[in-house]
């Protein structure tokens, strides 16, 4: 699962639309679309908020961490 796919798991789970979650965030809509496309990716902060959203959904800390934004890794590590 790669992290486009991750960030729109956390927003269905929650029941929120694109909109709902970038005002969430504090972040535009585009900006929500764009990390779903896999044309940028969230910050940490963000990703931080996103995990503490889906504590009860499965998602675990170590795995965002593992992902390696600075290395350019695209694919969740399990």
């Amino acid at each position: 699962m790669n992290l486009a796919e991750l960030v729109k798991e956390v927003r269905e789970k929650r029941g929120l639309s694109r909109r709902e979650l970038a005002k969430i965030l504090g972040r535009s809509e585009s900006s929500i679309c764009r990390w779903e496309l896999s044309n940028r990716n969230p910050s940490g902060g963000d990703l931080v908020l996103l995990l503490k959203m889906n504590k009860n959904g499965g998602l675990e800390f170590n795995k965002l961490t593992a992902w390696g934004i600075e290395s350019g890794r695209k694919e969740v590590v399990d």
